[in-house]
Formats: structure tokens, sequence, C-alpha cells
């Protein structure tokens, strides 16, 4: 029998691998803005299995960065703060899961729904945050 714990952590790094397989679709607006697909499955995985399960998934997505060779590094603090700690912020997308579970049982959808994009936003913009701090730091160091 496959414990829970392991389960979870398989999930999650099925779910890192297909966010990793969906950033490689080009979705660039200009020089300094670009959609990332691969925040949907974790935004899956976050209300579905919760916080520390879509941090967990979202460092393993960040470190899949440096495996490919699509990480952008001037340093190592800038690949630290963009890559695992900005990754890892992903995790706050999971910070209403348990009330959308629980809306869902009571088959309250626009409960649900509301808590669902609360969440998310709230993961998206924890982790953009992460990214515009490393560009100030980092990139607004370059322009001087």
């Amino acid at each position: 029998m496959v414990s829970k714990r392991l389960l979870v952590l398989i999930e999650c790094a099925i779910f890192a691998a297909i966010a990793m397989v969906l950033s490689f679709i080009p979705l660039d607006f200009g020089s300094s803005f670009s959609i990332s697909l691969g925040m949907i499955p974790m935004y899956v995985i976050a209300l579905r299995r919760g916080f520390f399960a879509a941090g967990f998934a979202g460092i393993l997505w960040g470190l899949l960065h440096f495996l490919t060779g699509k990480a952008y590094i001037l340093t190592w603090n800038q690949a630290l703060i963009e890559y695992i700690l900005a990754f890892a912020f992903v995790a706050f997308a999971g910070i209403f899961a348990k009330n959308v579970q629980a809306a869902l049982k009571q088959k309250n959808m626009k409960q649900a729904q509301f808590y669902a994009w609360s969440s998310m936003f709230i993961g998206g913009i924890a982790r953009y945050f992460w990214h515009y701090v490393a560009g100030v730091v980092f990139l607004g160091r370059l322009c001087i």
C-alpha cells in the first residue's frame, strides 16, 4: 500500500514536470512581459493539495529551470530569488485550498469559485513580487 505522503510527493513531481513542459510554450508580449502557462498546473496542485504541496511543487519547477537551461542567471543571489524563492511562493495559491474543498462538498459553487480565484490571484502576485524584487535589485544595478 502506498502512503498518502508518497502519493502527494509523486503528484507534486508530475505537476512540476507538466508546468515545465508548459513553460516552453512562448507567450511573450514585448520585451518584459510574458504569461506563464506553467502556473495552471501549480494552481491545480495548490487547490487540490494545499499550501505545502504547492510550495514543494513550485520549488521542483524552479529547479527544473536549471536542469533544462531555461534559467537566466546573473548572480547566485539572483538565481536563488528568481528560481527558488519566487517559485516557492507559488505555495500561496493553496492558502484557501481547504475553503475551496469545503465549499465544493457543500455544492456552493459561487463560494468555491471566489476562494479559488482569490487563492490563484494571491499565489500569482506572491510569485510576481519576488521576480519584481529581483528585477529591481539585479537588473536595476545593470542600468546604473
